[in-house]
């Protein structure tokens, strides 16, 4: 069976590569927080529901002996939460 509207094209000569989209951290952060902008911050997320937690979150994660990201999900999310019903 004969298809007449298909033809033989040849493969390309060169494959190419595609340029990475993300920036280095090293430009996207070019400056670490200063005390004063942590604290406007932990005041701000005292405004939300949980404001406590989140202020302490950001404290605990800014401080030089702060946590991993991973840590504060994993260690927040065990707290037993009191106010909800079973």
């Amino acid at each position: 069976m004969s298809k007449a509207h298909l033809r033989l094209v040849s493969p390309r000569a060169v494959i190419g590569t595609v340029a990475p989209r993300r920036k280095p951290n090293s430009e996207l952060r070019t400056r670490e927080l200063t005390e004063a902008e942590v604290e406007r911050l932990m005041k701000a997320a005292k405004a939300n529901r949980h404001g406590q937690c989140d202020a302490t979150m950001i404290l605990i994660a800014f401080r030089p002996w702060g946590a991993r990201s991973w840590t504060l999900c994993i260690g927040f999310s065990a707290l037993p939460q009191f106010n909800h019903p079973r």
